[in-house]
C-alpha cells in the first residue's frame, strides 16, 4: 500500500490519492512511500529514502504521520529511533465509500474523495486553498563549514606563500655561501679511516687540556681533582660536585688531544677504586654521549665494575677533542658524587693529510665546548 502524509494538515493519504481527504490540499506532487510485504520491491531507486512510523492510535480516528526522512545525501544518519507501531493496522479499516461526483471508491474513514477531493457525503468540491507563497530569500551568515572552508583555504595560502619566500631566502644563503647552508658545510672534508696507511696498535692519545663542569673541592686533606683521571693510577680519582650534579647528571668532561687524531677507544676506570667501600660509596658513569669534530655523536655504555675497560667506538672517528656527557650512572650507596679513577683514549695519531682534514673539519664544525 502507498501512504504519505499531506504537507498542508499531515493528515495519512493512501492508496493514489490527488487530494487530501480532510482539507482537499492537492498531493499529486508529494513524494508516496510504501507500507506492506511489497514496500522495497516497489520503492524508486532515485528517490530519497522514507521511514514511515506512526504513534499508537487512541482511537479510530488517530492521525499517524511521516515522522523522518533521510536523504541519501547523509546515509549514516539513522533518524529518530521507530515506535514498534504495525501502520497497517493504522490505515486499515473495513467498507468502503462511493464519491458521489466522481463514483471512486474511498475508505469510510474518508471524509473528501480521494479522486476529486469532494465531501463523500454530499458530493461538493471545496475551493483548494490557494498555494503558501514563499519568504524572499534573505543573505545569511556562511555556515561554520563554510567559513571553516574559507579560514582554510586562507591559511594554507598564507603557508605556501610563506613557504615560497623561505625557500628563496635558504637559495639566496646557499648561493651566497651565508648560514649554516652555505658552502663551508658543503666543503666539510670526508673523514674516512684507512687502516693500511696506519700500521700497528693503538696507543694512548697524549692530551692538552682537560676540563669538567665540576669538581668536588678538597676536604679533610683528600684531593679529587680532575687531574687525578689521568695519572695512571687507580687509587686516585677525579669526583665531581654532588651537590652541583647530584650523582653526575649532566656532567661534562672535555678533553682537547695534543694532535689530531683517529680515536678508536676509551679506556675508563668506573668509579673511587682507592678500596670497595669507597668504589661502592660514589656513583659510577653508565650511560655517556661522546661527541667530537664533524657533529660526530656515539653513545657509549660502561659496566659498574673495578678495574679498567675499554669501550671501542664503532669506527676511529678523527677529531682535535672529545667532548663527554654524562646521561645516567650509578648511584652511590652513601654519596652523592660521581667518581672517575682512569680515563684514556686510545687510537692513532693523523698524519700530515689527515692532520690537515682533521683542523679543516674543527673549524667548520668543532667539538661543542
Amino acid at each position: 500500500m502507498t501512504v504519505t502524509a499531506c504537507p498542508e494538515c499531515s493528515a495519512v493519504l493512501e492508496g493514489d490519492a490527488n487530494f487530501c481527504h480532510a482539507c482537499g490540499a492537492d498531493v499529486r506532487q508529494v513524494t508516496r512511500a510504501m507500507v506492506g510485504p511489497d514496500a522495497t520491491e516497489q520503492k524508486p531507486p532515485d528517490e530519497a529514502e522514507t521511514t514511515v512510523m506512526a504513534s499508537t492510535p487512541a482511537d479510530a480516528d488517530a492521525t499517524t504521520r511521516l515522522a523522518h526522512v533521510h536523504s541519501d545525501e547523509d546515509p549514516t544518519d539513522p533518524g529518530p529511533p521507530p515506535v514498534n507501531v504495525d501502520v497497517t493496522e493504522v490505515l486499515t479499516t473495513a467498507g468502503s465509500v462511493v464519491c458521489p461526483s466522481c463514483g471512486a471508491p474511498n475508505s469510510s474513514r474518508r471524509a473528501l474523495c480521494g479522486r476529486c477531493g469532494a465531501d463523500l457525503r454530499t458530493g461538493e468540491i471545496a475551493p483548494r486553498p490557494a498555494p503558501r507563497a514563499m519568504a524572499p530569500a534573505t543573505p545569511t551568515e556562511p555556515r561554520a563549514s563554510e567559513r571553516d572552508r574559507a579560514t582554510r583555504g586562507r591559511t594554507i595560502a598564507i603557508i605556501v606563500a610563506a613557504g615560497v619566500l623561505i625557500g628563496g631566502l635558504i637559495g639566496a644563503a646557499v648561493a651566497l655561501g651565508l648560514g649554516p647552508l652555505g658552502d663551508d658545510d658543503q666543503k666539510l672534508p670526508a673523514a674516512s679511516f684507512d687502516a693500511s696507511t696506519y700500521d700497528g696498535d693503538a696507543t694512548v692519545l697524549p692530551l692538552l687540556e682537560v676540563a669538567t663542569s665540576t669538581v668536588l673541592p678538597p676536604a679533610g686533606g683528600v684531593n679529587m681533582a680532575r687531574e687525578l683521571m689521568f695519572d695512571g693510577d687507580l687509587d686516585t680519582a677525579w669526583s665531581n660536585s654532588g651537590d652541583t650534579n647530584p650523582n653526575g647528571a649532566g656532567e661534562v668532561i672535555r678533553v682537547i688531544l695534543s694532535s689530531p687524531a683517529w680515536v678508536t677507544e676509551i679506556v675508563l676506570g668506573n668509579g673511587d677504586q682507592a678500596d670497595p667501600a669507597a668504589f661502592a660509596n660514589r656513583a659510577r658513569l653508565h650511560r655517556v654521549t661522546a661527541r667530537v669534530d664533524g657533529n660526530v655523536v656515539v653513545g657509549l655504555v660502561f659496566l659498574d665494575t673495578q678495574g679498567q675497560q675499554a669501550v671501542r667506538f664503532p669506527e676511529p672517528v678523527l677529531t682535535t677533542a672529545v667532548r663527554l656527557e654524562v646521561n645516567e650512572t650509578f648511584e652511590g650507596a652513601s654519596l652523592s658524587d660521581l667518581a672517575i679513577s682512569e680515563l684514556s683514549f686510545r687510537g692513532h695519531v693523523a698524519d700530515a693529510a689527515d692532520a690537515v682534514r682533521a683542523k679543516e673539519r674543527a673549524r667548520l664544525a668543532p667539538t661543542p665546548g
